[in-house]
């Protein structure tokens, strides 16, 4: 209750003194450009005046209102912007702030514009209509002669005609250039804001239509008419009334029109368009052709000859010709590019240095070429015998120096031009326009270092090395090294994952499963494609993260069920993917069409056997006493490590009866060995491993009436051990395998 009754009395406070404490003084910063023509008030329209001492004022405000209003009167108020992203209301040049709204130590931008103010000449106000901004805009009042119009910000102007049935605008232009726009079926036209300058002129041309002739121009195809489509302005053309080799007339819906032209199959391409002779080129197979006036002839050429032509290239200046860094056809580099012979439709591409020239354009035999924006490379399609002149300007040139052990593991460039650095000390060329550096290693190799000369100053960079700002005289010296790949993983997958190419398309590896498949390290980041079964992959630990997602593709949605990856027999958590740390010597699993069984597998050994066991492929087994719990697929390999001493590997199932002697019948189906004398066990179900010496399972064991009197005793390997012995003598030796009378007996 005390802290209640003081708040009460502290407010009553306030109000006492006439604070109201809900509009506490604001400190606020008002900013603009130009200052003098704005006033800014605290308290409204009457409160008092505040002093603007620059482009930024920090004011501060005690009443709950900022009143800013405009007193220039060749300037309008375009936004007032204040707690950072909030616009305010403008009326009539003015604009009012409740403070409370304010932020402390907030800022008001306070943002001008001139009006643009252009002419018009209306020879008579009754055939048109005028509006600011577009055909949504204000329209204007108009009288006869000589028009001015006052426009906001960003505003243009529109001009329609009051009655397209009877009259037709069939021009537009700026009289100070005659400039022509553009006029949209003969009725409106549309000038841009970004078009018009304050104190422009603009005129037009309003006829009856009794007096007006649709203009026209001229297409002639030649070839099948059918495999051509034409659009005027995004209208389609009729196709059917043209006729091969004869020229045709297209109407246009204005004075300037927008024609594409393109193969009517897609995918097809055309083997040539020519506007008024000049030979066009292509985007992606279409002819994008603008401002295509009456009376012009198009000639388009359907099908491609089966000829070869004479191709040159050049430089203007001639020793700016380095500007061409290269050249190739159909992707592939061809080495005597400045003469050579391409077949027809062929599309030459040249490659330029953008950093220490600028392009300026290219002449074919002798005509000017329009290409429109031409950065670092242009196509250039050949449908005849060409001699191209390549202009440019170089610009003023810097140098510096980049020494590298190994040029194959890293790649450099500056800007974006890769630079063609050899063993040693380069000299780099460099330009004020393009000069900054960039040094990153290659896929299988390590940047050591990188140390930077520059004057005085040395510095060194371990590992990585950020861009930088090449200078004149610098010194940057690089250390690459390969990588090492010690460790191995194995990856064993239920499912080939491999993307296999397709005898039609060579180059395009598909997977009849998968839209795309990752199992991506995160410094390499280079896929691996397991096949069905197991896999050995090369590491190191700067290669240890590892991610695994895929998108499984609607025909297989049936075959690719499930996400079941495990790192060591233990199942990872499954969340758009899966991620792995990996070790030397670890087991990734992959069961992606299946919920995987687990099998035990138990490790028979007979006395005297010596065999070396691994699972997975690489990880060794080494209590033969203890049963491996495994998922299914596991292939266990078993070697024979005394090749003194032979063996024999049965299988059988877990949990069967085992012979009761060793003279009984065989303890299961037996294995036999591969090549290089490896068993190889797979578990498909829970099984028991029986390891037993070679014939085993064929000795017998010594008894009264098996053995005759006087009868020669041999190891297995063959060395005598008694001569005539009897059936006592027998009895006596070691514990063992021997050979009596031509049969093995085992002697316990």
């Amino acid at each position: 209750m005390k802290k209640l009754y003081s708040l009460i009395t502290l407010l009553m406070a306030f109000m006492a003194a006439g604070v109201n404490p809900a509009h506490a003084a604001k400190t606020v910063t008002i900013y603009c450009g130009y200052p003098d023509a704005i006033e800014v008030r605290d308290g409204g329209p009457e409160g008092t005046l505040m002093t603007l001492t620059g482009e930024s004022t920090e004011l501060v405000f005690n009443s709950e209102a900022v009143f800013i209003r405009l007193i220039d009167e060749g300037k309008n108020i375009s936004s007032v912007v204040y707690n950072s992203y909030y616009n305010a209301t403008i009326t009539e040049n003015t604009c009012t702030l409740n403070t409370a709204d304010l932020q402390d130590n907030s800022t008001i931008s306070v943002n001008l514009y001139e009006p643009t103010k252009v002419s018009l000449n209306i020879p008579d106000p009754t055939l048109i209509t005028v509006k600011a901004g577009g055909s949504w805009g204000d329209e204007i009042p108009t009288d006869q002669g000589l028009n001015t119009f006052t426009l906001g910000q960003y505003q243009g102007l529109y001009i329609c005609v009051n009655d397209p049935e009877n009259y037709k605008l069939t021009k537009v232009w700026r009289v100070s250039d005659e400039k022509e726009y553009n006029v949209t079926a003969f009725k409106e036209c549309n000038i841009s804001s970004y078009d018009i300058v304050s104190g422009d002129i603009f005129s037009y041309t309003i006829v009856p239509a009794s007096e007006f002739e649709t203009p026209t121009f001229l297409v002639t195809i030649i070839g099948d008419p059918a495999k051509v489509g034409i659009s005027v302005d995004y209208k389609d053309v009729d196709m059917s009334e043209f006729v091969n080799n004869e020229p045709r007339k297209v109407e246009m819906y204005g004075a300037k029109a927008s024609v594409s032209i393109g193969h009517s199959t897609y995918g097809q391409e055309l083997y040539s368009v020519k506007v008024n002779g000049k030979e066009q080129q292509d985007s992606y197979g279409r002819y994008y052709l603008s401002d295509i006036s009456a009376d012009d002839n198009i000639v388009v050429a359907v099908d491609y000859p089966d000829e070869d032509y004479d191709v040159t290239i050049t430089s203007d200046p001639i020793e700016n010709l380095p500007f061409i860094t290269s050249v190739e056809i159909d992707d592939e580099p061809v080495e005597n590019w400045q003469s050579m012979k391409v077949h027809c439709g062929k599309k030459i591409k040249l490659n330029f240095d953008s950093n220490l020239y600028k392009f300026i354009g290219i002449t074919s035999n002798g005509e000017e070429m329009d290409l429109g924006s031409v950065f670092s490379y242009v196509d250039l399609k050949i449908t005849g015998n060409n001699h191209f002149v390549v202009k440019s300007e170089k610009y003023q040139a810097f140098s510096a120096k980049i020494t590298v052990n190994d040029p194959e593991g890293i790649e450099a460039r500056v800007n974006s031009t890769t630079l063609n650095l050899k063993e040693g000390e380069n000299d780099v060329e460099f330009t004020e326009q393009a000069c900054q550096l960039y040094i990153n290693r290659k896929p299988g190799y390590l940047l050591k270092k990188v140390t930077v000369v520059n004057g005085e100053s040395t510095t060194t960079h371990q590992d990585f090395f950020p861009s930088t700002s090449l200078e004149e005289g610098m010194h940057i010296t690089v250390e690459v090294e390969p990588m090492t790949l010690d460790w191995r993983f194995i990856v064993y997958s239920d499912i080939d994952i491999r993307f296999q190419s397709t005898p039609e398309n060579p180059n395009d590896l598909q997977s009849p499963y998968f839209y795309y498949f990752t199992f991506q390290d995160s410094f390499e980041r280079k896929n691996i494609y397991p096949a069905e079964g197991y896999n050995e992959f090369p590491f190191c630990e700067l290669m240890k993260e590892y991610i695994m997602n895929w998108s499984t593709k609607y025909d297989a949605a049936e075959i690719v069920t499930a996400h079941n990856i495990y790192l060591n027999n233990e199942l990872l958590p499954y969340e758009y993917g899966c991620k792995a740390t990996l070790a030397d010597g670890d087991v990734v699993k992959m069961f992606l069409t299946k919920d995987p069984e687990t099998y035990t597998a138990k490790f028979d050994v007979a006395e005297g056997c010596e065999v070396e066991v691994t699972k997975d492929l690489i990880v060794p087994v080494t209590d033969l006493t203890a049963a491996l719990s495994e998922l299914e697929g596991t292939l266990i390999k078993l070697k024979n490590t005394n090749s003194e001493k032979p063996i024999e590997v049965f299988t059988s199932e877990a949990g069967a009866t085992a012979p009761q002697a060793d003279d009984e019948e065989t303890p299961g189906t037996k294995v036999e060995a591969d090549a290089d004398g490896i068993y190889n066990v797979t578990l498909d179900g829970s099984k028991t491993i029986s390891v037993r010496l070679e014939n085993q399972s064929g000795v017998e064991s010594v008894s009264t009436g098996n053995v005759d009197a006087n009868t020669d005793v041999y190891t297995v390997t063959g060395t005598l051990v008694l001569r005539n012995a009897t059936e006592a003598q027998i009895k006596t030796l070691p514990a063992g395998i021997y050979v009596v009378g031509n049969r093995k007996m085992v002697i316990r």
